[in-house]
């Protein structure tokens, strides 16, 4: 058991709320079934206007690592916006490109890997490519509404070994968006 105190002073005085805050990680877990438990206990902060918990979501790591965008496994070419924080992206930061043509290249070793992405009503049409090889040529982001730290395509069965999984700008997009843009979050690898 351990005392959370979820207070934080607003980085913008014109609003009283920080959104998307780590409060509290657990790591060197088993890979096993865990329960955590979030108790409100009526204390708070001094400075905190009163005691309010919200909890939002919670980052479960899959076996397997996650790789986040920032890792340098992974290759951007020069049109890409690193640190995007525009939707509650895994940790807090994305990707993103509009650029015709530009790509992310994430080599990993594994059999399985996710690209862990957005879809949304701005979002464009991405080709995927595995090892040099076109796996998916218009794979479509576009969905009416957000949605924030989707695993947007899955290559399960991958043969033992190094691979390199390419996501690429096409500067397409469905008829219905508003944009073309393509998100790389995170990626998710099984051994």
């Amino acid at each position: 058991m351990k005392e959370v105190d979820t207070y934080a002073p607003s980085p913008d005085p014109a609003h009283h709320s920080t959104f998307q805050v780590e409060h509290f990680k657990a790591t060197g877990l088993a890979d096993t079934s865990h329960t955590l438990t979030i108790e409100v206990t009526g204390q708070q902060d001094p400075a905190a206007l009163r005691a309010t918990v919200v909890v939002d979501a919670f980052d479960v790591i899959t076996s397997g690592p996650r790789r986040q965008e920032t890792d340098p496994a992974i290759i951007y070419t020069a049109g890409w916006l690193q640190g995007n924080r525009d939707h509650p992206y895994s940790e807090g930061t994305a990707a993103l490109s509009t650029v015709p043509g530009d790509q992310a290249a994430f080599t990993f070793t594994g059999t399985s890997v996710s690209w862990i992405g957005y879809r949304g009503p701005q979002a464009g049409i991405a080709r995927v490519i595995l090892d040099g090889n076109v796996v998916a040529d218009s794979l479509d982001m576009y969905a009416p509404k957000d949605a924030s730290q989707n695993t947007v395509f899955t290559l399960p069965g991958l043969a033992a070994g190094s691979h390199t999984l390419t996501i690429e700008v096409t500067g397409s997009k469905n008829t219905a968006s508003t944009g073309a843009a393509i998100v790389v979050d995170a990626f998710d690898v099984t051994p």
